[in-house]
């Protein structure tokens, strides 16, 4: 089963390695990698596992709303006051980046944006029917919408963003086999106490990532929290006896996708 796992989990790394520069994969794959280090110290070491995820903002100012985010939720669901202490700091990390990440958030409503509301109003004969359904919060919301939907959209994940390529600015990367789909739903289906930490790591991480204008390579952050849901639909399927049959056809449709990917 861990060759499975391992075959899995090649395929986002090598197509984001190979359709980016090696100082930007870098920065990416140190976010991805102080993400997994914390999500493996969570239960045992709260303490050092929010610690080690600190540094991530000063990698990539875009990610400094997630750790607030996952403070606040980790403070929430584990009633813990370190997680308090790690909010403010948190705080401050994001108000020191601010001047660099605000133009980087759909908060940022540019002037395009703004004409398009005034004209839209002029549809409506009531004033306030024109400012409920045309209005600045809207434009905020309409993108959040559309970056949050994408973000949980499994076609993102096991077939490179098909068939909506083009709804935002994205690489559409083979980010895990597309048989991989399977154990996926499969562990999510049979969550339990034990994933919740991973269900919070992919819940923050995807909020976070949909207040970005663009998310893209930002999202490798999600690449662990998935790979250790996905290990866990492997290891439901591979206690039944369909186990043979599927890793036949998962072997021989993960190694054509991974050549293609190499070739490509």
């Amino acid at each position: 089963m861990n060759f499975f796992v391992f075959l899995t989990s090649l395929f986002w790394p090598i197509d984001l390695a190979l359709n980016n520069n090696t100082s930007n994969f870098i920065g990416y794959a140190a976010c991805s990698l102080l993400t997994a280090i914390s999500l493996l110290l969570v239960s045992k070491h709260p303490k050092l596992s929010a610690a080690v995820l600190l540094p991530i903002p000063f990698l990539t100012p875009k990610l400094s709303i997630f750790l607030i985010i996952i403070f606040s939720l980790q403070l929430a669901l584990k009633r813990k006051k370190i997680y308090f202490f790690f909010i403010i700091l948190s705080l401050i990390i994001l108000l020191t980046n601010w001047p660099e990440l605000k133009g980087e958030t759909i908060f940022n409503l540019d002037y395009e944006k703004k004409q398009e509301v005034i004209r839209n109003t002029r549809l409506y004969n009531s004033i306030p029917m024109a400012r409920l359904f045309h209005n600045k919060p809207r434009i905020v919301i309409d993108k959040f919408n559309i970056r949050f939907f994408s973000l949980i959209d499994p076609s993102n994940y096991f077939f490179k963003f098909h068939p909506r390529e083009g709804l935002i600015n994205n690489q559409n990367l083979q980010k895990f086999p597309s048989l991989a789909l399977i154990p996926f739903l499969i562990a999510l289906i049979n969550i339990s106490s034990k994933n919740k930490s991973t269900l919070v790591y992919i819940f923050s991480a995807i909020i976070a990532l949909s207040l970005l204008n663009n998310f893209d390579r930002h999202d490798f952050i999600l690449f662990f929290p998935m790979l250790l849901l996905i290990k866990k639909g492997f290891e439901i399927i591979f206690k039944t006896k369909y186990k043979l049959l599927y890793a036949a056809v998962f072997l021989i449709f993960t190694v054509f996708e991974l050549t293609r990917i190499l070739i490509i």
